[in-house]
């Protein structure tokens, strides 16, 4: 699953989107706070593997019925396709507002790209009027020889292309990226302004690339359990990860030392993040502040959240690691969202099953509100935070298969930037294996 990536800034003011190029960027972006003025018809779609644990899955989807409304009652979900996938999903937001997604098929091991299908409309892309028309086919983008991957993580990078990694079963990390369009010389027939006679001219016209992403190629000179992702100011991705093997545990970083990677020896390569850091570390999110400088965030082996900063924005160097409070209840899963000031909102889950929440007050001296115990919520293995149109954040959970049925849960604030949450959980889909959450910014159709 992709942590709230639905992680990453966007792609630039001046990017065109040509054809089917797609600029994707993760939930992180920070410009975040200020989408809902943009896009008032937002509204947070949840993708879900549904299934048997250990047995194929379908891949679903359920939506909010409009913007900054409720979603509809628990059922089945709306499936995407009929084809059977692994318990492995990524999602993230076209900047058209169309979603994009990617998974693993259950009979290859293939990974699978899938796009959101629209209508047309002077102002954007519209939700399809007709039942069965929300997605288009998927697309193939194989996988790496003998690899099968356990995770899948999307990105956009700094020329606005999405970038897919897989971490394979060994721990490998492997890479491919869309190719940018292609250019093709054409002859046209034109009259002149003024003239009588045509005139043929050659011009260049931009065409969808061929084929459309690059071969998968290997990040190497790590061993890591799972990914997150963020991006720099400059709009370059950055990947964090977590250790396995005999360094299991640590936090290390890769970022391209150019915009336009294209090949691993573009990459600088794993490097630590921070020292003295209580690893083992576990569940792990990233994302910028409203500085742009990137923060990670990781359960450490004392079931607190470890934060290392970058020292500065776009900096490879980064702070020791801190606690923004203790909860001393015991965090399993974490995740991290924005709140309508800009700054980061952290939330985790205890053993006890509590909710906590916790503000970035000032980014620049690492002022936090402290831990706030917010809501009494199931168990769970997944977490991940989205905002509504009216920019007020939810909170949502996947329980384990075994309780529960394997509910993805929500629960969201009072209003905007509140410290209020629901007293109680809203179920939002049963029978779950993995879970990633979205924004839907297209607009309504008709």
């Amino acid at each position: 699953m992709v942590e709230e990536a639905a992680a990453v800034a966007g792609a630039g003011e001046g990017l065109a989107l040509l054809e089917d190029d797609v600029a994707v960027p993760p939930s992180n972006d920070p410009d975040a706070v200020v989408a809902s003025a943009a896009f008032p018809d937002l509204r947070i779609l949840v993708a879900a593997m549904v299934g048997q644990d250990g047995a194929p899955c379908r891949l679903v989807t359920v939506d909010q019925e409009r913007a900054n409304g409720p979603f509809p009652p628990p059922g089945a979900g709306e499936p995407v396709n009929d084809v059977a996938y692994e318990p492995i999903l990524a999602t993230a937001t076209a900047k058209d507002g169309r979603i994009a997604m990617v998974a693993v098929r259950a009979d290859d091991k293939g990974v699978d790209f899938i796009l959101q299908e629209s209508g047309e409309s002077v102002s954007g892309p519209t939700h399809p009027s007709s039942p069965g028309a929300e997605w288009a086919d998927a697309l193939d983008l194989g996988r790496p020889a003998d690899v099968a991957f356990k995770a899948l993580c999307l990105g956009l990078d700094a020329q606005g292309l999405i970038s897919v990694f897989g971490v394979s079963q060994t721990g490998d990390v492997w890479w491919l990226r869309k190719n940018p369009p292609r250019i093709v010389e054409t002859e046209v027939t034109v009259t002149p302004p003024g003239a009588s006679n045509p005139i043929t001219v050659t011009v260049g016209e931009q065409r969808p690339a061929d084929p459309p992403f690059s071969d998968w190629q290997k990040l190497a000179g790590a061993v890591v359990a799972n990914l997150a992702l963020a991006n720099n100011i400059d709009g370059r991705i950055l990947l964090l990860a977590i250790t396995e093997g005999n360094a299991g545990g640590d936090i290390v970083f890769n970022e391209p030392r150019v915009m336009n990677a294209t090949h691993p020896t573009d990459w600088y390569g794993w490097e630590p993040v921070g020292n003295r850091g209580l690893a083992p570390f576990s569940h792990i999110v990233a994302l910028p502040d409203d500085s742009g400088a990137v923060s990670v965030f990781a359960v450490d082996s004392q079931k607190e959240v470890s934060h290392a900063r970058q020292t500065r924005a776009g900096a490879r160097e980064w702070t020791e690691y801190t606690h923004p409070g203790l909860g001393l209840a015991g965090f399993g899963v974490i995740a991290a969202g924005f709140g309508t000031s800009g700054n980061v909102v952290l939330g985790a889950v205890s053993a006890e099953g509590i909710a906590w929440t916790n503000r970035e007050v000032f980014a620049a001296d690492r002022t936090w509100s402290g831990w706030q115990p917010s809501a009494r919520v199931p168990a769970s293995v997944a977490l991940e935070f989205e905002y509504s149109a009216d920019e007020a954040l939810s909170l949502f959970g996947l329980t384990p298969p075994d309780l529960e049925d394997g509910t993805i849960w929500m629960i969201t604030q009072a209003a905007p930037g509140s410290t209020e949450w629901s007293a109680t959980t809203t179920p939002i889909l049963k029978g779950a294996v993995a879970m990633s959450v979205a924004r839907d910014l297209r607009l309504p159709a008709g």
